[in-house]
């Protein structure tokens, strides 16, 4: 297993952890991450916001779609470039 193939699996556990944590609010609503969760939040956000910015940018959101499309290709491009490393 090489390095970048382990680094993408990485970033894939990393787009999981996103994915999970958006669901909090609808869980929970009000929910705000105590002092010591709240760096796990902004590392995860940090990690995963630029990419998935850049690409709302040119994937526009089709009426009012309740699925973030973003932030579904850029998984599915680290999920292609995991399976072909």
């Amino acid at each position: 297993m090489s390095i970048i193939h382990s680094l993408l699996l990485v970033y894939i556990i990393i787009l999981w952890v996103r994915v999970i944590l958006s669901f909090v609010p609808f869980v929970k609503p009000g929910w705000s991450p105590s002092s010591g969760v709240r760096p796990l939040f902004d590392l995860v956000y940090g990690l995963t916001d630029p990419p998935v910015d850049a690409l709302r940018k040119v994937i526009p959101q089709p009426f009012n779609f309740p699925v973030d499309l973003a932030f579904l290709v850029w998984f599915f491009i680290i999920y292609i470039a995991y399976i072909y490393t």
